[in-house]
């Protein structure tokens, strides 16, 4: 059984998962499973407006928190914007503050969908779950301020861990 610890997204609010949990007091480790260069496919080009065969960094990578997998990642950074990410250990990294200190990117702005689906053979792995489990799977383009597209990922998380709450204003 996952612990009761999840996340709540506010699309009023910009924040990264790994800024949510800090603040939440409990352990948070990012475990890098994959990181190379690849080339785009056309799904990827198609998300971040590339070349077909662009060069990409993927990261595959684990969300553990309070010692549980939570989540499992795919990303795919357009190497073209962030050049030198390739040489760098994101094991435990904050992705945003390593883009904004090192690279001058303040802000990024995402595009998400989010689903419920069977999770694959993978993430049941990953994230150790049940045959019949179900995922909640976000698909999302992060861009710059300027609109270019730098990241698209692929976020399976349980169920559990991320709840979602929209805020509207009126004026």
């Amino acid at each position: 059984m996952k612990s009761d610890l999840y996340i709540l997204r506010e699309h009023h609010k910009d924040l990264s998962t790994t800024e949510m949990i800090r603040k939440t007091g409990h352990r948070i480790e990012i475990r890098i499973l994959k990181q190379e260069i690849v080339e785009a496919n056309h799904h990827i080009s198609r998300q971040l407006n590339l070349p077909l065969a662009s060069k990409l960094l993927y990261v595959e990578r684990l969300i553990v928190v309070d010692g549980e997998a939570r989540a499992f990642e795919k990303l795919y950074l357009n190497l073209n914007e962030i050049k030198g990410i390739e040489n760098v250990n994101l094991d435990d990294r904050f992705f945003h503050d390593y883009l904004n200190k090192e690279k001058g990117i303040n802000k990024l702005f995402n595009k998400e969908e989010v689903l419920i689906v069977k999770a694959n053979e993978t993430e049941k792995k990953m994230l150790d779950l049940d045959q019949e489990e179900e995922i909640i799977l976000i698909k999302g383009i992060a861009t710059t301020e300027n609109d270019t597209p730098l990241e698209y990922y692929e976020t399976a998380a349980d169920t559990a861990f991320y709840r979602y709450r929209r805020v509207s204003s009126y004026e």
